[in-house]
């Protein structure tokens, strides 16, 4: 195997590695059998490309176009027009990738193998592969041939689930290592044509000597590996582990993500997706009564998400007192915090659930300016967060009982968001009527949802990552498990579909008690999501849908003389009926919602059935490939057989064809250097047959007087005056025919292959 070869296979290598990684990142999927395909194809119109003399950006422009038809026959194969892709096609591609760039935003690893993942693997590993080849045998630059698998790799273990990260790491660098030694070691040999590393003789085109580059590269290469199995071992550990690509550390209960670096991510979505805590503290808090505590709140929601709503930003005063007059007013108990960041990032300061009166920083953060929200009361700092960071919450959290909530008015605020229910179904809207159907009240109405929630759904980290595009019904009706998002989301919009304004907050569960008294510590297992709904005169009051341990119903949501039984299940089973309309219970609190908007043509999400949520694209795609695959194989194993097939009857139908003793020793002689020129060393322009001869006895250890003897046949059939006589020509047959078997004996398995299955011979450059 030549140098050109070995740094060939050692940057496939380096790719397939990177290739591998993407399963930190699917949870499964057949991404491989088409990213290793479009390898393979970039590569071949790269060398092509190289070997015809075109340039190098017609080169990436020839690229971009194979790799256009490549993604048209395997994912949109239906809208293509005998293989190339019509603008219909270029479009539902676009779609994909623009679909894919949308869960992204939710999707945390093991992710669903969406067409737009797919798409974009093979797009990444493509432009990878182009740009290694031609910096690698064009540029001569290979610290830019690996800039593509570099970025992949890292990219892939920052956003996977670091399950293999130290063996990823290894198996990488030693890739990456073996590569740069045997390409140095290809340059080498390159270099070698204009410097005299050893001698070339005019005229002739001379392979490197196996003793430079081959023992060279077989030393680099081991050194090279040692290297990358060694290495990691002595690389600084990043934060809980050697090389934890990314912060945090196992799992814990509740909402979103806390790593190790404190980042709560404040994003709250119906569908699952994995749960990644830290362990590690966030932030402390010293009062009197321990509660929820709030960091962001969410008001409207798109069909799969939550986000905060439009709300202008009010500064606080210089004694950090928040206007009381941008926020509904409500009774409650004062509240005095005092807290202490120890953990957590980001500009949002967790304060108790209800409203602040004064948030005032402390010490050398004292000069950060504060902001508040007009509507919800959340504070944010000008500046990041830092541990060390301590401030002051003053304010009312509320503290209403039984009776005030039972007898209360569900609030009127004029915010259209606090009642949208998109993704709500009849199917849905009917359940939580048939939930609230023997409520007494409005605030017992929210009490059966809860309940039904608490008591016959299951709290549960490990459900599967769903591409559902309505992902509420397969919760109410199939899963009936999941965590705070799932309950929280499903609450707030049974509450919504039943006319109550409501809205999703992001926080803290209480934390636990430190030795010191009145201490309590927060982490990142603590994080939390729950609903709340407004009441008038009473404000926002949260319910806990969740059936987790750490979060127990609130005290007054439970019946006064703890009567479980007033508490009551609506009748019938869940999901059962037809009925589309407004609940009796909640015909007068509707306010703007629109009485269509839960019926069968209510708003649904983005992603239909036919687009990338897991629809027709993902198995058309995926089918596609499978037929394009076995008509590969199919061609593949005709190729093996037909190429050595064609060589062997090219040699014997010389034989057939020779008339007289001359054409049968040139027939033998041309057997011989077709043998010997992919099985030793090719013959150089201008060298007589007695040299080529002599060269390949030398280097293929044969006897150099057979080779002698055939090619002075040859010569003296090709350019004596006199023909040669009528026994030579069987004499030189059966001189190629030894050669032969002393060349098949002395190869390597490389060459042996090269000899069955290259085309080269037949096309005459053997």
């Amino acid at each position: 195997m030549g140098s050109e070869a070995r740094t060939r296979l050692a940057l496939a290598g380096l790719l397939t590695v990177t290739l591998f990684t993407f399963e930190q990142v699917y949870a499964e999927g057949d991404y491989f059998g088409p990213a290793v395909l479009g390898m393979m194809l970039a590569m071949g119109i790269a060398v092509a490309a190289r070997r015809l003399g075109i340039s190098t950006g017609l080169t990436f422009l020839l690229s971009t176009l194979g790799l256009v038809t490549y993604l048209g026959i395997v994912f949109t194969a239906h809208q293509t027009f005998y293989g190339l892709p019509t603008p219909g096609a270029l479009s539902r591609m676009w779609e994909s990738i623009t679909n894919a760039y949308e869960n992204s935003r939710v999707d945390y690893a093991p992710v669903p193998l969406r067409a737009g993942y797919a798409l974009l693997t093979v797009v990444g590993m493509w432009f990878a592969t182009t740009l290694g080849e031609i910096a690698t045998f064009r540029w001569r630059r290979p610290l830019t041939a690996t800039l593509g698998p570099t970025t992949l790799f890292s990219f892939l273990l920052v956003l996977g689930t670091r399950a293999m990260a130290p063996v990823l790491v290894a198996l990488f660098l030693g890739a990456l290592f073996t590569y740069w030694g045997l390409e140095s070691s290809h340059r080498l040999r390159a270099w070698g044509r204009w410097v005299p590393t050893w001698t070339e003789q005019e005229g002739r085109d001379v392979n490197e000597p196996r003793s430079v580059t081959g023992g060279l590269a077989r030393r680099l290469g081991t050194a090279c590996i040692a290297a990358a199995l060694v290495t990691p071992f002595f690389t600084p550990a990043l934060e809980n582990g050697l090389l934890s690509f990314r912060s945090g550390s196992g799992e814990g209960p509740g909402f979103g993500t806390a790593g190790a670096g404190g980042v709560i991510d404040p994003l709250v979505q119906i569908v699952p997706g994995l749960i990644t805590q830290s362990d590690k503290e966030l932030f402390t808090v010293r009062t009197e009564d321990s509660a929820y505590w709030r960091l962001v709140t969410l008001t409207n929601f798109d069909g799969q998400r939550w986000t905060p709503g439009p709300a202008p930003r009010t500064a606080l005063t210089s004694l950090g007192q928040v206007p009381l007059d941008l926020i509904p007013p409500q009774p409650g108990k004062e509240v005095r915090l005092d807290i202490e960041i120890t953990g957590l990032r980001g500009t949002a300061l967790p304060i108790s659930t209800g409203l602040p009166n004064v948030v005032q920083l402390e010490g050398d953060s004292s000069n950060n300016p504060l902001t508040v929200d007009s509507r919800t009361g959340d504070i944010e700092t000008e500046a990041p967060i830092h541990d060390g960071l301590r401030y002051t919450v003053s304010g009312l959290t509320p503290n209403p009982s039984f009776k005030d909530l039972d007898s209360a008015e569900i609030g009127a605020l004029p915010l259209e968001a606090l009642l949208s229910t998109p993704g709500v179904t009849a199917r849905v809207h009917d359940l939580a009527e048939r939930w609230a159907d023997k409520a007494r009240t409005p605030f017992d109405e929210l009490l059966q949802l809860q309940a039904h929630l608490r008591g016959t759904f299951v709290y549960d980290l490990n459900v599967e990552p769903s591409s559902d595009a309505n992902y509420l019904e397969t919760f109410l009706f199939e899963t009936k498990r999941g965590y705070c998002q799932q309950f929280a989301t499903a609450f707030a919009l049974l509450a919504r579909s039943l006319g109550f304004p409501t809205r999703v907050v992001v926080g803290f569960l209480p934390g636990t008690a430190t030795d010191e008294p009145n201490l309590w510590s927060v982490r990142g297992t603590d994080t939390h999501a729950w609903p709340e709904v407004y009441f008038e005169d009473l404000g926002w009051i949260a319910f806990e849908p969740t059936p987790r341990g750490e979060a127990p119903q609130p005290a007054y949501t439970v019946v006064p003389g703890d009567q479980p039984g007033e508490i009551r299940f609506g009748g019938g089973e869940a999901g059962v009926g037809t009925g589309v309309g407004v609940g009796k219970a909640g015909a007068d609190r509707l306010g703007a919602l629109e009485r269509g908007s839960v019926g069968r043509g209510g708003p649904r999400s983005r992603i239909g059935p036919t687009q990338d949520g897991g629809g027709s694209i993902n198995r058309e795609w995926q089918r596609t490939f499978a037929r394009v695959l076995l008509v590969l194989l199919v061609l593949l194993f005709l190729f093996l057989l037909s190429v050595p097939a064609a060589k062997q009857f090219r040699i014997r139908n010389s034989y057939r064809g020779a008339a007289d003793a001359r054409a049968q020793a040139v027939a033998a002689f041309k057997e011989f250097e077709l043998e010997a020129g992919e099985l030793a060393t090719r013959r150089s322009r201008a060298e007589s047959a007695a040299s080529y001869a002599l060269r390949v006895s030398d280097e293929a250890r044969m006897p150099r007087d057979i080779a002698l003897r055939l090619a002075q046949i040859y010569e003296a059939s090709e350019y004596a005056p006199a023909p040669i006589e009528g026994g030579q020509g069987a004499e030189a047959e059966k001189l190629a025919r030894q050669l032969r078997k002393r060349l098949w004996s002395n190869a390597t398995w490389w060459n042996r292959l090269q000899r069955l299955f290259s085309p080269a011979g037949l096309l005459g450059r053997a």
